[in-house]
């Protein structure tokens, strides 16, 4: 075998009859994972266990590979909004064993219900809040995001407010000729692996 793993027979030199079936089982340590076998110096894929047809002297090898540790960042790091406007955070995961399961924190507590990759947060309230995530692989290794600084306001006095244009004034229609003139504007908008032999 290689660095990473072991293999069951154990690793060593045996004696079959010619012709037997041979079945090795690939088995990676902690933050390893198995990627695969080498029969006689060529690659033979990822099955595992694999099996083996003693026609010749034969050398199996298994390699492994090391898993990258568990990470997350989210976005985005920071924002300024209004009491009642939204932001959206999104994350990104990689590394330790999928699949991940998620926990979104504010202020440092958990978020009922925040138990997916994305988290929209929509405030009641005006301050500082901070947002994190946590991820937990499937071997029970756990990541935590850098913190989210977001700034929420007050909405100003009166509430929002929509411009309101006054109606244009009608004159009436006098008894005379007027020259009219039309003017038409146009405006046009742009991965390492090292190896051991068993």
């Amino acid at each position: 075998t290689t660095i990473g793993g072991t293999t069951s027979p154990n690793p060593g030199t045996y004696t079959y009859t010619a012709g037997s079936m041979v079945q090795v089982t690939a088995i990676p340590y902690t933050n390893y994972k198995f990627d695969y076998w080498e029969l006689d110096g060529a690659n033979v894929g990822s099955t595992n266990p694999y099996t083996v047809l003693m026609d010749k002297n034969h050398m199996l090898k298994a390699v492994f590979s090391a898993i990258p540790p568990l990470t997350v960042s989210i976005n985005p790091l920071s924002a300024s909004i209004r009491v009642g406007q939204s932001v959206t955070f999104t994350s990104t995961v990689s590394g330790g064993y999928p699949p991940y399961s998620y926990q979104w924190f504010l202020n440092g507590n958990p978020v009922s219900g925040a138990t997916s990759n994305t988290w929209t947060f929509t405030p009641t309230t005006s301050g500082i809040f901070y947002i994190h995530l946590k991820v937990t692989d499937d071997k029970g290794n756990t990541a935590q995001s850098d913190a989210a600084r977001i700034v929420v306001s007050t909405v100003p006095v009166g509430g929002y407010s929509i411009p309101m244009q006054a109606p244009t004034k009608t004159e009436p229609i006098l008894p005379y000729i007027a020259v009219i003139t039309t003017l038409t504007i146009t405006i046009t908008k742009i991965r390492n692996k090292t190896k051991r032999r068993r």
